[in-house]
């Protein structure tokens, strides 16, 4: 194999996936974040073990992974909001808490 060949044969990075791969993981974190993050934020501990640091490394994970279209890259943007929204504490919360204290 002379060396031309080898050198394409062998990648000095992996090849990431590509944007239609990167679809179905872009509908699955949209469907559980916008649940997480949405009206259902009391469903947050039926999540426990799932940080927000976890739903932020999946979409990083996202991203670094495959080759997205350009509206893909526009609902990264998004999902990525979400998943920080998951670390503020939900109004609900705050609501339970005035309703005990008073």
């Amino acid at each position: 194999m002379n060396k031309i060949a080898h050198a394409k044969a062998a990648p000095s990075q992996p090849l990431k996936r590509t944007s239609r791969d990167a679809e179905a993981e872009l509908l699955h974190l949209e469907s559980i974040l916008t649940y997480l993050a949405g009206a259902h934020a009391d469903a947050r501990p039926l999540a426990s073990g799932f940080t927000s640091e976890y739903w932020q490394a999946r979409v990083g994970a996202l991203e670094s992974g495959h080759m997205l279209l350009a509206a893909q890259r526009v609902r990264l943007v998004a999902l990525k909001a979400m998943a920080d929204s998951l670390s503020a504490p939900s109004v609900v919360a705050v609501t339970d808490i005035r309703q005990f204290a008073a």
